[in-house]
């Protein structure tokens, strides 16, 4: 099986420490699967200066694919997220339609709406996990609290996942 992850966040040069979580999970669940299993993880990682493109910490992976994408600070907000699409599609389209069985969202802030749409084109399982407090009403980003775009991107993925992931099942 290939298993195609995606990243919302990922330690990278930029941030050794963003997304350490998600990096320990990939590991896992890649070092506990079958032998003849593939692995593949891609974080499409923000940049604003070529002074700060992020890179693959020292010592990773090569299963591990930092994308970065450039991304223009002010009143760029509709041009960033194209730009950030773009880059989305062209670069995992060829990956997902040729060859994923299955694709993991962890994280899924921008990519989660970019692989649920690729997903009318491809033939693949879609599983999310998803651990942010967003859906307590009462945390200060929650997600009634969100703009139009977010509301409607995640509720885009989430009519279209196959397997929802959650870290706990504790409720407080």
């Amino acid at each position: 099986m290939r298993v195609i992850w995606l990243a919302g966040w990922y330690p990278t040069t930029q941030n050794a420490f963003s997304g350490n979580f998600v990096r320990r999970h990939y590991h896992a669940v890649k070092n506990a699967a079958a032998a003849n299993d593939e692995f593949e993880l891609y974080h499409f990682a923000p940049y604003e200066s070529r002074d700060k493109i992020p890179a693959l910490l020292e010592g990773e992976d090569t299963s591990v694919n930092i994308v970065p994408v450039r991304q223009f600070s002010g009143p760029f907000r509709i041009l960033n997220a194209l730009i950030y699409y773009f880059i989305v599609f062209r670069k995992l389209g060829p990956i997902l339609f040729r060859s994923a069985d299955l694709v993991h969202v962890h994280a899924a802030d921008k990519i989660g709406v970019a692989v649920a749409f690729l997903k009318i084109f491809g033939s693949y399982k879609l599983w999310l996990t998803e651990h942010w407090a967003i859906f307590k009403q009462d945390v200060p980003d929650a997600f009634e609290k969100r703009g139009w775009w977010f509301q409607f991107s995640y509720g885009y993925l989430w009519n279209r996942v196959d397997s929802v992931l959650p870290q706990s099942s504790t409720a407080n």
